[in-house]
């Protein structure tokens, strides 16, 4: 794609990432419909704006736009980095879960309430989007590598399956199949 957008510039990344070329970097409401209007433009691709500088920076916070349908639902955790969000737009469900599974804490994240959630260090979590897309803010301590993101030895399909009282589709395209967490039990 390639498209340049004021002071933003397009980097190669799993989903379409914008960096800011310019100090200090801001985000209003134009700049959030511009990102709308890109993932339209891609087929409602995942897209995110990225508040610092490059992906070397020590202090990570973006701004994503997130489909319901469109990246894989994996429970993951990491060691030595916590995650704050800030919802903006939409709905979703934030789980934590302890090493074997266990959902500690579930909690629906809405921009009127509950809007900011952090989740700790150690902790397995989930974000699951219950609207068509969700807009948020993620902030993180960086550099991103992905063997930060540690991965469940519990089966977390059949723990989700269970946990949840709304159908979520999950797809990747690293994936090499499409699968669906339709609702089983209502035990929220």
């Amino acid at each position: 794609m390639n498209e340049k957008i004021n002071d933003w510039r397009e980097v190669q990344a799993k989903s379409i990432t914008y960096f800011s070329d310019s100090e200090p970097a801001i985000i209003n409401k134009s700049l959030i419909k511009k990102l709308k209007s890109i993932s339209v433009k891609n087929n409602n691709s995942n897209a995110r704006f990225c508040l610092h500088q490059n992906p070397e920076s020590s202090l990570h916070s973006m701004i994503i736009l997130e489909y319901k349908d469109k990246k894989c639902r994996k429970p993951h955790k990491h060691d030595e980095k916590e995650e704050i969000l800030h919802i903006l737009e939409g709905q979703m469900i934030a789980l934590m879960l302890n090493d074997r599974g266990k959902i500690l804490k579930k909690t629906l994240l809405t921009p009127e309430e509950n809007f900011l959630y952090s989740n700790p260090k150690g902790k397995y979590h989930i974000w699951l989007p219950l609207t068509d897309y969700v807009i948020y803010v993620e902030t993180k301590r960086g550099p991103f590598q992905q063997k930060d993101n540690l991965n469940p030895k519990f089966n977390y399909i059949d723990i989700l399956k269970k946990n949840i009282d709304f159908n979520l589709d999950c797809y990747n395209k690293g994936c090499s199949k499409h699968c669906s967490l339709s609702k089983i039990t209502a035990e929220i």
